[in-house]
């Protein structure tokens, strides 16, 4: 009996050193997430640590765009990047991370390193030797996050989201909550510039990123889907005759879903896989198509408008800065805008004719404070076709409600006018409707047709 105590005895001290000399299973750090830009990132994630020299990792994304890292004996803070393709488009994203655990890559990751590091120059910092800056960037990123979740709070209480860390929380490429609004929107900077799309209208707005902490954005105007409705965006477009435009499709709520896209109108274009629309030659409005594959009851639309469209348009092309474009006027002898505009965003507009206007007589006037108005006429008919005046405003804060609305009237030679009168502001978000199953998109009804009328 003593022998086999002795022998149990020997045993258990031969495993207690062996566990201390590391033969046993120690800990391991983990630095772990999701790569996404709504849709999962098919691509590779790097991460670097603050060590001298430093040392690099990288990992291939899985489907469903989780990655993680063995950072065991890796020096903290670590910079992240993934770089690969998400919604057909290729993406390089950033994210940082104090410490091992959760560090999530997406837009808003890599809007909160580019804040933190106060420039969107991020291939410069993951480049850098500078372990120091690393340590600056990675202590001001708190900060940037909470700046952000204030930014963006009046869309992000739509999601349920506006208290979620879209670094640190658990994520999934979903369709739900946080993954849900980046799907409905696309945010990007470069050179200093924030654009903000919201992807259900297709409309973009843009700041510099020293002032994004100034303002907020309630960015998406289209309906919220329910969990298994299918969406398809955006929800309106206007292609020219034998043009093209891509289209996207997502199931709320199902991760990896695939669709099968269809033209309803027999020669009314034609659609990839990818939801590649191209035109027919024939002007008209034509509608796509994307049919759940893993529920062909779940389907939803897209109207599409051929040719079409306002002949008049006003796009904002930098912060503050908004081009009026003519689409194929022709057989013109006058035109009329007038936009109103935001005075608690926007200030001082200063209007420059571009020369697609040679030959006719312009006029500006801006002395009413919120309107702008533009005027060119003719002795003779006139074509405009592309850029024909840039208004450029004085911006006060960040924000997607810049301009209010436009009225565009156009005379043509024949002594007809036509009155367009557009509602620019976003609307209210409403709650989707089911139709058979499917969600009806809300679509603004902002754009009356326009009213043929004699001079």
């Amino acid at each position: 009996m003593v022998k086999k105590m002795v022998m149990y005895c020997s045993v258990v001290a031969g495993l207690l050193l062996l566990s201390s000399c590391g033969g046993g299973n120690s800990s391991v750090s983990t630095v772990s997430g999701v790569a996404a830009a709504g849709a999962p990132l098919s691509g590779t994630a790097y991460l670097k640590d603050s060590s001298s020299p430093a040392v690099e990792l990288s990992v291939p994304i899985a489907a469903d765009g989780s990655f993680s890292f063995d950072v065991t004996n890796l020096t903290p803070p670590f910079l992240l990047k993934a770089a690969g393709t998400s919604n057909g488009s290729s993406v390089t994203l950033y994210s940082a991370s104090s410490s091992p655990g959760i560090a999530n890559i997406n837009p808003l990751s890599h809007l909160a390193v580019s804040m933190a590091n106060g420039s969107d120059n991020l291939t410069d910092l993951y480049s850098s030797t500078d372990t120091a800056r690393m340590r600056t960037v990675a202590a001001a990123l708190p900060d940037a996050i909470t700046a952000l979740q204030r930014v963006f709070q009046p869309t992000l209480v739509w999601f349920e989201a506006t208290t979620a860390n879209f670094i640190s929380d658990p994520f999934a490429a979903n369709h739900t909550g946080l993954d849900l609004f980046l799907d409905m929107t696309s945010i990007s900077t470069s050179n200093g510039v924030v654009k903000v799309t919201d992807r259900g209208l297709n409309r973009t707005s843009y700041t510099h990123l020293s002032d994004l902490d100034s303002g907020s954005f309630d960015l998406v105007a289209t309906s919220i889907p329910r969990a298994g409705q299918v969406s398809v965006w955006p929800i309106t477009a206007t292609v020219e005759a034998s043009g093209s435009f891509s289209f996207m499709a997502i199931r709320a709520g199902a991760a990896n879903e695939h669709f099968i896209w269809s033209v309803e109108e027999a020669g009314g274009g034609t659609i990839t896989p990818e939801g590649i629309y191209t035109a027919p030659s024939t002007p008209g409005t034509y509608h796509v198509k994307a049919t759940s594959v893993s529920d062909p009851g779940r389907s939803n639309t897209a109207a599409v408008s051929v040719g079409g469209g306002l002949p008049i348009e006003i796009v904002e092309s930098a912060p503050g800065v908004f081009d009026v474009t003519a689409r194929g006027l022709s057989d013109v002898i006058g035109i009329s805008v007038s936009v109103v505009y935001d005075t608690a965003t926007i200030t001082n507009p200063r209007v420059e004719f571009n020369s697609h206007l040679a030959g006719t007589i312009t006029s500006a006037s801006v002395t009413t404070s919120g309107t702008v108005r533009l005027a060119a006429i003719s002795a003779g008919s006139f074509a405009a076709t592309g850029k024909i005046a840039t208004i450029t405003f004085d911006q006060s804060r960040a924000s997607v409600t810049k301009l209010r609305s436009m009225e565009v009237e156009v005379a043509r030679s024949n002594f007809t006018a036509e009155r367009y009168s557009v509602i620019l502001v976003l609307p209210t978000m409403r709650p989707p409707q089911e139709v058979n199953g499917s969600s009806a998109q809300s679509v603004p009804a902002s754009v009356p047709l326009p009213a043929q009328e004699s001079l």
